[in-house]
């Protein structure tokens, strides 16, 4: 049985095609529902057009249950890692760290 449930991410503007989106555009916003965690990764992968081993996460902003989507980004050249993405809501660190890791490894995400 599968759990139904909504996943939001909201793109930061070092995230490929939104620097100069204003932070309540639509374009900013991803949501998903009841995909699967290595899904939704692939998805968000091809959306900030980086591989998944270019990917990392981190427990976001203190006092939100955010998690920080970081990797490399054209908009800051030099910098090591900027916050691309932010999961809002659907699911939780371990998810997206084993579905990044597993993308990584070459497993593509059944949709």
């Amino acid at each position: 049985m599968s759990i139904r449930r909504h996943v939001s991410i909201h793109l930061t503007p070092y995230a490929p095609g939104v620097e100069r989106a204003a932070m309540h555009d639509r374009a900013r916003w991803i949501s998903h529902w009841s995909k699967a965690p290595a899904w939704v990764m692939q998805d968000l992968c091809e959306r900030l057009q980086v591989g998944a081993d270019k990917l990392t996460a981190r427990p976001g902003p203190e006092g939100t249950d955010d998690i920080e989507i970081l990797g490399p980004s054209a908009a800051a050249p030099g910098a090591a890692a900027v916050c691309l993405a932010l999961v809002n809501y659907g699911l939780d660190l371990a998810e997206i760290s084993g579905a990044l890791a597993g993308l990584a490894q070459g497993r593509r995400a059944a949709a």
